[in-house]
Formats: structure tokens, C-alpha cells, sequence
């Protein structure tokens, strides 16, 4: 697949020359996450757990129809005082293994889920996009 750049967005090109889906840029770090125990389990894409340097994410409690074989895929992203993606917020977060409660407020993380990889069942990455669970 290729990388094109249209209008400040990332375009996936697919097979045949065919644009896919246009991919915002939210200046982060990529984490799949896994429904866990208590909550979303969080991995970095080196494989390294990374839930304890997340806990404001890892803590969220997920609703009973989000399944027990739920995977996502997305990105954490700080935001700044005006809601705008801030790597460098980011990175006083990164490589810390459980954050004091000061450094989780000043530097509060999301977590931009877009993609959904498996849902109750086998893998749902061959499906076309926009197909999603329900089809």
C-alpha cells in the first residue's frame, strides 16, 4: 500500500489504485488495546504492556456489549489547553511505569480508537472498511 498526501490528510491507497480512507495524523503513540479484567489492557506496537503508564485510559470500564473478545487499535494522544494534539506533553508520559497523580493532570492522555480488529470472534481485519462487527 502507498502513502499519498491529499488536503493535510494521509490517503491508503489499496489494491488496484483505489483510495481507501483518508487518516488523520493525531501526533501520538499507536497502542492496540485489549479488553482485560478491569478494563482495556494496553500494548505498544513493541509488544511492551503500557496500561500502568496509562491508568486514566487502562482504568475506563467498558460496557458489556463491547464483547470479552474485543481488540482495537488507535493512538494516545495528549492534548494541550486548547484540545490540540501535543507530543511534547506526550513524552513527559512516555517512559514513566506509574505516574504520580500530578503528572497525570498536568498531562491527561486519550485514547483515539480507529479500528476495530476483533469483536467477539475471528479477526476482522480482512473484512472491506466500513463493514465493521454487525456484517
Amino acid at each position: 500500500m502507498g502513502l499519498n498526501l491529499a488536503g493535510g490528510q494521509a490517503l491508503r491507497r489499496q489494491r488496484d489504485d483505489q483510495l481507501a480512507h483518508p487518516e488523520i495524523k493525531f501526533d501520538g503513540v499507536r497502542a492496540i488495546g485489549y479488553r482485560g479484567g478491569s478494563g482495556l489492557v494496553l500494548f505498544s506496537r513493541n509488544d511492551r504492556h503500557v496500561s500502568a503508564t496509562y491508568p486514566e485510559i487502562a482504568g475506563i470500564p467498558l460496557a458489556d456489549r463491547a464483547g470479552a473478545g474485543l481488540v482495537v487499535d488507535g493512538e494516545l494522544v495528549a492534548l494541550d489547553e486548547r484540545s490540540r494534539p501535543d507530543f511534547e506533553l506526550l513524552q513527559d508520559r512516555m517512559h514513566l511505569q506509574a505516574p504520580a497523580g500530578r503528572v497525570v493532570a498536568a498531562a491527561p492522555v486519550r485514547y483515539v480508537v480507529f479500528d476495530l480488529l476483533e469483536h467477539d470472534g475471528p479477526s476482522l481485519l480482512d473484512l472491506p472498511t466500513g463493514c465493521g462487527a454487525s456484517s
